[in-house]
């Protein structure tokens, strides 16, 4: 498994909250900028691709629902699938079992968000305390050739080819490797046996600090 030292593009903007009878309240959120190359998603990583991103709400509340933004993009921003959970921690890869709930897009699984433009998800009842970690899973169909993101995010996200949304954790290894985990839940992939000191050569997800 690799780390790195950017940001992923944030393609969410607002997590918005419901409070009693009150109206919706913005329970996390961070200003949409246009990504540099450097914290941008490879042209690998573009399509067929799922990105797991741990925010923590400030406040709680019964339901959730999500913007996606593409306030920069130069084309369409295509989503094939999302999902809401419980995080299992802080930066952690695994979500909390049963918390698992799909996203919709005026009733529909899929959404194209146009170049500069935002889209609301519908909301999910999701009971969420103030200032627990929420992991919001996208797959990408396709990414604008420029971006949005947000260069400071202070936490890890997670990134594994395919379909990886109601996994219960996006980490992976290769057939004769065991995932070791650390502090933060980003771990290693590493060969079965205790000669082995290295962690390369795995299909894990890249870990994006």
């Amino acid at each position: 498994m690799r780390s790195g030292s950017v940001a992923v593009a944030m393609v969410l903007a607002t997590i918005a909250l419901p409070v009693a009878a009150e109206p919706w309240v913005a329970g996390w959120t961070t200003s949409p900028v246009r990504s540099p190359p450097e914290q941008q998603l490879t042209e690998a990583q573009s399509r067929d691709t799922t990105v797991r991103q741990i925010v923590r709400v400030t406040i709680g509340g019964r339901a959730l629902r999500v913007r996606f933004s593409n306030r920069f993009g130069t084309t369409p921003l295509r989503i094939a699938g999302a999902h809401i959970a419980l995080a299992a921690g802080p930066a952690a890869a695994a979500i909390r079992p049963g918390t698992d709930r799909p996203l919709t897009f005026a009733g529909r699984a899929t959404v194209e968000v146009p170049p500069g433009a935002d889209f609301w998800s519908d909301p999910v009842p999701i009971p969420v305390k103030a200032l627990q970690d929420v992991a919001i899973s996208t797959r990408f169909a396709a990414l604008p050739q420029q971006q949005t993101g947000h260069g400071g995010a202070r936490t890890r996200s997670w990134i594994a080819p395919g379909d990886r949304l109601g996994d219960l954790d996006v980490r992976r290894c290769d057939a004769g490797r065991t995932l070791v985990p650390d502090r933060g839940g980003r771990g290693r992939c590493r060969a079965h046996g205790p000669r082995h000191r290295g962690a390369g050569g795995s299909r894990s997800p890249m870990a994006m600090a």
